[in-house]
């Protein structure tokens, strides 16, 4: 369900490849890929130990003698009981929260789109939460590292997608760019400004 591309297409490479673990200890990984396209991604997993989270730190890097044009696009899928039950919420500059029912109550199986940028990108949080279980996902990033996000669900699939791109451009020779996100276990919707 967590898929990363080092450009802009839908299963772009990097995100099937075979990578290698170069450090690892009891509560992170860091592995890196040479793909077909010319770069290099570096993707470290941490698991902190006081909560259930997971964070991932990847880095694109040109590893050719040419400019390259490039830049993640970070594409995780999160299930959830059925659409009907589900909301997205994003945090808004002012620190408060906005919130997006996923019901479709004129085709429940549908599948939607919401792209969010400029003002309406996430103020560095958003996630989903699944009211039938009471547990949901929040990911925070930095904003600087994120252009836009893309939230797609599918009531057949019981399915959303909480995309972010970085900014995209030509990369030189040796030059890298880099996404940091977390994604925390929560059991309630955030409420209060942050």
């Amino acid at each position: 369900g967590y898929e990363e591309y080092s450009t802009t297409g839908y299963r772009a490479p990097g995100w099937s490849e075979t990578y290698r673990v170069v450090k690892q200890n009891e509560r992170s990984a860091e592995l890196e890929c040479a793909l077909a396209n010319g770069f290099v991604v570096t993707r470290r997993i941490e698991l902190p130990a006081d909560q259930a989270e997971v964070i991932v730190t990847s880095t694109v890097r040109n590893g050719t003698k040419a400019p390259l044009k490039g830049g993640f696009r970070i594409h995780p899928a999160f299930a959830v009981t059925r659409t009907a039950d589900a909301q997205a919420f994003m945090r808004q500059p002012d620190g408060g929260w906005r919130v997006v029912p996923l019901a479709n109550p004129e085709d429940p199986e549908a599948e939607k789109e919401l792209w969010l940028r400029a003002d309406e990108c996430p103020a560095g949080a958003w996630g989903v939460f699944d009211g039938a279980v009471k547990l949901g996902v929040l990911n925070t990033f930095l904003p600087e590292q994120v252009d836009f996000c893309y939230l797609n669900w599918n009531g057949k699939q019981g399915r959303v997608n909480l995309e972010e791109w970085s900014a995209q451009g030509e990369l030189p020779p040796g030059a890298s760019l880099t996404v940091r996100n977390s994604y925390r276990v929560i059991d309630a919707l955030p409420t209060a400004k942050e």
